[in-house]
């Protein structure tokens, strides 16, 4: 009996689509509860960059086609710029959505890599705006 199907489908029922990096408990709800009834997405989060980077350095095929980065980190964890870069350089190929209030910083954040950028507040229909946009590409 083969069960590697079976396996491969446990795989990918079990790997999230998206992954939310972001030090606001809150903010990670509301995003998570956002993408998973609307899109029917798998989302994982981390309330740390260095956090979301060790995951990925430990298996980083296991890494989502979409990562959520938010930009405004409190001191001692890094930047969303510093995660931006940090998933480029490891060679990271998927969509990074950067959000934050502060427009400097999203520029900043698109330099650094990320492929589009999202203004808090944002609402559902921002984030429709983002998904529809992805999907065209």
């Amino acid at each position: 009996m083969n069960l590697q199907p079976e396996f491969e489908k446990l795989e990918k029922e079990l790997k999230p689509d998206v992954w939310i990096v972001d030090d606001d408990e809150s903010i990670r709800k509301v995003i998570t509860r956002m993408i998973e009834s609307l899109f029917k997405l798998k989302v994982k989060t981390f309330s740390r960059g260095e956090e979301m980077l060790k995951e990925f350095d430990s298996n980083p095929e296991a890494a989502p086609q979409i990562i959520f980065v938010d930009g405004d980190f409190g001191s001692g964890n890094l930047n969303g710029p510093s995660i931006v870069n940090s998933l480029r350089t490891k060679g990271y190929k998927g969509l990074i959505v950067a959000f934050s209030a502060d427009e400097k910083l999203l520029e900043e954040m698109i330099k650094c890599g990320a492929n589009t950028k999202l203004k808090k507040p944002f609402t559902i229909s921002d984030l429709k705006e983002i998904f529809e946009k992805i999907h065209s590409e």
